[in-house]
């Protein structure tokens, strides 16, 4: 409301990345009208029993933890299993951050006292709650079919499913109607696309796509 109000003139994009992207899928559902384009980065569609099942875990988790409770459970179903992914497919050794190639980002992610934090229980709820409501066909039909939608991430990024998972999501969005969907998936990036070593790359593309 306020871009709207103060900025009428300018159209109005959006871009979410990873936790963030399932949040953008859901604004372009529920305010369908109000974007020009979007890109979606390092994001994942799951089938509707695995996000009931994870519904439900976090559910019972909460009575036992309490809504800002930390449960490893949790933590290995989701953030804490990503790394994990990588070094069974040997894109990543043991102990060193998953986020990005980038060593400098890297002693950022591991100094910082704000990154790497576990999620709580019910941090982890509205995220199954959101991958959940954008996961769903009939959720998804409910969006602007004419809308420019760019889906980015990295081949080596595990909440991808390296890629694969962003094909699956296209495949979604096209077989609901939509116009104008596209993708680029990133060779040896990992998930931090726009954090990589080679990130202006991923940037000069995001932009020509804007400009376009």
């Amino acid at each position: 409301e306020y871009c709207q109000e103060n900025y009428k003139e300018l159209p109005l994009y959006l871009l979410g990345h990873s936790m963030g992207s399932f949040l953008a899928r859901k604004l372009l559902i529920d305010f369908k009208e109000d974007y020009s384009k979007a890109i979606i980065s390092g994001t994942t569609t799951m089938p509707v029993l695995l996000t009931g099942a994870a519904k439900f875990l976090g559910f019972v988790t909460r009575i036992f933890r309490g809504k800002s409770g930390i449960s490893p459970l949790l933590s290995s179903l989701g953030m804490g299993n990503l790394p994990v992914k990588m070094e069974k497919k040997g894109l990543l050794e043991k102990g060193e951050v998953w986020i990005t190639h980038d060593k400098e980002i890297q002693k950022y992610y591991k100094e910082s006292p704000i990154c790497g934090e576990d999620f709580c229980v019910s941090s982890y709820q509205g995220m199954f709650d959101w991958i959940d409501y954008v996961s769903k066909k009939k959720n998804v039909k409910k969006g602007s079919k004419h809308i420019p939608i760019m889906f980015i991430a990295g081949s080596h990024d595990p909440l991808s499913n390296f890629g694969k998972d962003i094909k699956t999501t296209v495949d979604l969005y096209e077989k609901c109607g939509y116009d104008f969907i596209s993708s680029t998936i990133y060779d040896d990036m990992r998930h931090e696309v726009l954090n990589e070593i080679d990130r202006d790359k991923v940037y000069k593309d995001c932009l020509d796509f804007f400009n376009d």
